[in-house]
């Protein structure tokens, strides 16, 4: 499985399914929109659906995702790098 060109690993695919369910049942997970610096290779990308992706952009890779309650969003807004 894909989104936004980043292939799932198996902890977000396999360990984080019930996310998923969640995700594509309500919301589903809209276009990147912005995204902020994270730890070592991962930067956290925000979704226009309200879903944070932890990607590693080295190997386009989609480590884990949640959805981002509304309080979260301006803040990630304003470390934004896009």
């Amino acid at each position: 499985m894909k989104i936004e060109g980043y292939t799932l690993t198996n902890h977000a695919l396999v360990e984080r399914e019930d996310r998923i369910v969640e995700i594509l049942a309500t919301t589903g997970f809209g276009k990147i929109i912005s995204k902020m610096e994270n730890k070592g290779n991962t930067v956290k990308a925000l979704t226009s659906t309200g879903v944070c992706l932890i990607v590693d952009e080295r190997t386009k890779t989609c480590v884990t995702l949640y959805k981002i309650d509304s309080r979260k969003i301006g803040k990630f807004v304003s470390k934004a790098l896009v």
